[in-house]
């Protein structure tokens, strides 16, 4: 899977979730499993199936890291938040994080692809 096919699958999901703020990451339609055709990814993340590691994620996060050892990052939040309008926004925020800059640079590197 590519970068750009990865950003997209995730923002795809992410906005199916905050629409179906009851549903958890195994329930999008888009995987093989539930009529898909989406092969399943490491922890149902888009992000952590290319990235190099938390701390080389696709996608940047507040406070550098989707969820923490202590609690507090967005996708914990997600993942505790109740069901509603709460979970549909924090969903949306996770849709639209912005992509990391410098992934591109790490993800070319790690793969020796000296193209620029």
């Amino acid at each position: 899977m590519d970068k750009d096919t990865a950003l997209k699958l995730h923002r795809e999901m992410w906005t199916w979730l905050s629409e179906n703020p009851k549903a958890g990451k195994w329930n999008w339609p888009g995987w093989a499993f539930n009529g898909g055709n989406i092969n399943q990814v490491v922890e149902y993340c888009f992000c952590c199936e290319i990235s190099l590691g938390c701390d080389h994620c696709l996608v940047e996060w507040p406070g550098g890291e989707c969820e923490f050892e202590e609690g507090g990052g967005l996708f914990d939040e997600w993942n505790l938040s109740s069901l509603g309008t709460e979970r549909s926004q924090l969903a949306l925020q996770i849709s639209n994080l912005p992509e990391n800059k410098d992934f591109k640079a790490d993800y070319e590197k790690a793969n020796n692809n000296t193209s620029t």
